[in-house]
């Protein structure tokens, strides 16, 4: 039976999830299942295979979690390499490459890689001149941002998810010079450490198609009051020994410091456990996101049930577009025996009589039930 090769190419691409949010969370386990399984078509016959081989080098994912692996490590990617650059087919296949995931989640520091394993993957990610989409996670010090790879220009490039540790940024003008080097960005994910100074860059409007944002407070000071930016999920940076009262006055003075207002911003996440919903905190949140319309990550407990006690009519104008609350509810006891600070009966009953004066607009309120882990204690 004849298939046409658009449905064998419709086939194989149904195969590689590549829609943001899937491309956000996916794990190297689901891409290596994902190419397993395009190898096996690609095997078929030979037009199988011409349609499946463009889908299955569209995205590769290198990963490691474990320092005895790099050796391993290094010998695939140069391999990986060698294929890459010297295809048998007319068309490299790194013509086809368009999302590139290098995830080094190392546990423990027992090793020290050679430099041929660093130049591979600088060299990796310089050759893939089509990408759409490139996520790198490196938690270890030996991998820098060279500048050599903060001069490249990936002119497709619309998604950049980066996880470096602090010492990785110790020259925060290459990452300055990445951002501003490519304005096609909408979607970017940052965890680049408190040395990255965003503000610095604000003036320059480095991203002008910008919807999507992940990163901290501080990280969004790139971002100036006409930034197109639309859906945020943002924190604190973490400290060790702060109190629930120093979160909300670190919280308050970081919202002081962007270029408020961000208007276009309709949803916000924040993804820092244990900042209360009270009068502050509401207020300094709706002098920058005035056009909230998705709100989630305050903490339910008896202050949020207190404040909702008291005259909040008077503060209805900070955000009168909210339709959506989505409130966390702490839990205390061990981690295998959580149980709520608060009945979570009691907070959903005083959102359902209560928030409607606060938020005139607001049709959902709930409350996810968070459980406290050992990193919230520190």
């Amino acid at each position: 039976m004849f298939i046409p090769p658009e449905l064998i190419r419709e086939i194989a691409e149904s195969i590689r999830i590549s829609d943001r949010e899937s491309l956000r969370r996916k794990t190297w386990e689901q891409w290596h299942e994902e190419s397993l399984t395009l190898i096996a078509l690609s095997s078929v016959s030979r037009i199988w295979r011409d349609e499946s081989l463009p889908v299955l080098w569209s995205e590769i994912f290198v990963y490691s979690s474990e320092y005895a692996e790099l050796d391993r490590l290094e010998a695939q990617v140069a391999k990986l390499l060698s294929v890459l650059t010297t295809s048998q087919s007319e068309t490299p296949y790194a013509v086809h490459l368009k999302r590139l995931s290098v995830h080094l989640a190392l546990k423990s520091a027992s090793g020290w890689p050679s430099q041929i394993l660093t130049h591979h993957l600088e060299e990796l990610i310089s050759i893939s001149s089509r990408l759409r989409y490139l996520r790198v996670w490196f938690n270890a010090d030996w991998i820098t941002l060279s500048p050599r790879l903060s001069s490249l220009i990936f002119p497709d490039l619309q998604i950049l998810s980066l996880n470096l540790l602090p010492s990785n940024t110790r020259r925060p003008q290459l990452m300055g010079e990445f951002l501003t080097n490519h304005p096609g960005l909408e979607d970017v994910y940052l965890a680049l450490g408190s040395e990255f100074q965003g503000h610095t860059l604000q003036q320059s409007n480095p991203l002008p198609n910008i919807r999507n944002f992940v990163g901290t407070l501080s990280e969004m000071r790139i971002f100036s009051s006409e930034s197109r930016l639309t859906a945020v999920e943002v924190g604190i940076s973490h400290r060790r020994g702060i109190t629930h009262t120093s979160i909300q006055q670190r919280f308050v003075h970081e919202l002081s410091l962007l270029d408020n207002p961000l208007p276009h911003v309709t949803t916000l996440c924040i993804n820092t456990p244990n900042i209360p919903f009270n009068r502050v905190t509401l207020t300094a949140l709706a002098r920058s996101f005035p056009s909230l319309e998705i709100l989630t990550g305050f903490q339910a407990n008896i202050e949020y049930l207190e404040f909702l006690a008291t005259d909040v009519e008077s503060l209805s104008w900070c955000l009168p577009r909210l339709t959506t609350l989505t409130m966390h509810l702490e839990t205390i006891g061990s981690e295998q025996a959580n149980t709520p600070t608060v009945a979570p009966e009691d907070i959903n009953a005083a959102s359902v009589r209560l928030l409607k004066r606060l938020f005139p607009a607001i049709s959902r309120a709930r409350i996810v039930i968070r459980p406290k882990t050992r990193t919230d204690r520190i």
